[in-house]
């Protein structure tokens, strides 16, 4: 799955959902051609197995419909969670980086300093490889300067100490949001096994499409076509999102960014 994943990744999205929706209707059209003539006469397909086989056709696509539809939910969770995420690391990060304003030199200029060696490293490094689904130690070496210099630090007034604690604990909250961000660039929201059952119900809806009675081959090739080409837009949208940091559907690293943009950009004096 690895394999398949990384390739699939490497592609822009509209490549990605053409290979999947074209695989799909490729493989359900090629099994039609296949099975047709055996099925219509070992099975006498008529008329009469219409009402037979429209009727297992609704049960299995209710089931099938259902799965799908909350694969697709939780996948879409999964992708606004970490979003979420996100935001809530990059509030935590501008948080520290204005409570350190309030602290002594050296200290102040080594905080800052390091804040934005942390941030260039997600943004420059730790982004970039993401799309790969790997995951570099950059940022925890940039984290560890900071906890160095603020371990380091003693407070010498009651308001330097208030800032301080603040500070010890936006910190401690940008390390466990970090390590969240890191969870899920390797977790997935759909386990192997939501995979194989979402694949072969998908196998089984369209072979049940084969036993309907069309007497034009042309229309059943168009019905069927239409069919999987519409599992396969599901299955790109699932697989688009599955993974919220690769492919061209993922969280950017933009408000990053704008912290950078603000540490660097002079304040007009007033």
């Amino acid at each position: 799955m690895n394999g398949i994943a990384d390739f699939l990744y490497s592609l822009s999205t509209p490549l990605m959902g053409f290979l999947i929706v074209s695989v799909f209707v490729f493989a359900a059209l090629l099994g039609l051609l296949l099975v047709r003539r055996r099925i219509y006469g070992r099975c006498r397909i008529s008329d009469a197995t219409d009402d037979a086989v429209g009727g297992l056709f609704s049960g299995i696509g209710v089931l099938f419909g259902i799965l799908l539809g909350l694969v697709a939910v939780s996948t879409w969770n999964n992708f606004d969670e970490v979003e979420r995420i996100v935001s809530q690391e990059v509030g935590a990060i501008k948080a520290f980086y204005q409570n350190v304003e309030a602290l002594q030199e050296p200290a102040r200029k080594q905080l800052k300093a390091h804040t934005q060696d942390y941030i260039e490293a997600i943004v420059g490094v730790e982004w970039p490889s993401y799309l790969k689904g790997e995951i570099p130690i950059e940022g925890n070496s940039a984290l560890d300067r900071l906890f160095q210099v603020l371990s380091g630090y003693q407070p010498s007034t009651l308001n330097e100490h208030v800032m301080f604690m603040q500070s010890m604990a936006a910190f401690n909250r940008m390390q466990e949001l970090r390590q969240v961000r890191v969870d899920a660039v390797t977790d997935e929201a759909i386990p192997e096994v939501f995979w194989a059952v979402m694949l072969i119900s998908a196998g089984l809806s369209i072979f049940t499409t084969y036993f309907f009675h069309l007497p034009s081959f042309f229309a059943h090739l168009t019905l069927v076509g239409i069919f999987s080409a519409l599992i396969g837009c599901m299955f790109f949208l699932v697989v688009a999102i599955d993974h919220p940091f690769r492919g061209g559907v993922r969280v950017l690293p933009d408000k990053y960014d704008a912290i950078l943009t603000s540490i660097y950009t002079p304040h007009a004096a007033p």
